[in-house]
C-alpha cells in the first residue's frame, strides 16, 4: 500500500517545497494588493466567469492566480 500512495506523497512534497521557495522570493503580492487587483477585474469586460473562476478573454489567464503573482500585469493595463 505504501508503494502505491508514494508518487503522491513525493507529489505533495515538490509542490510544497515550491511554494516554499516562491514564498521567499516574494514571488507573491501582498494579499491587500491582489485583492486591489482582481476588484478590477470583477469589472472588466474581458473577464468572464468560467467552472467556476474568473477568467480573462484577452490573455486566458485564470484571474484569481495572476493577480495574486507580484510581477504580473493586465494586458488591457488596467493594473500593474
Amino acid at each position: 500500500m505504501n508503494l502505491l500512495l508514494a508518487p503522491f506523497r513525493f507529489l505533495r512534497s515538490m509542490a510544497q517545497a515550491v511554494w516554499r521557495w516562491a514564498w521567499r522570493k516574494r514571488v507573491f503580492a501582498s494579499r491587500d494588493h491582489a485583492a486591489r487587483r482582481m476588484a478590477v477585474c470583477s469589472f472588466c469586460p474581458q473577464a468572464h466567469d468560467r467552472i467556476g473562476a474568473l477568467q480573462c478573454d484577452r490573455c486566458a489567464c485564470f484571474c484569481k492566480l495572476k493577480t495574486s503573482l507580484r510581477h504580473e500585469r493586465c494586458p488591457e493595463g488596467r493594473w500593474k
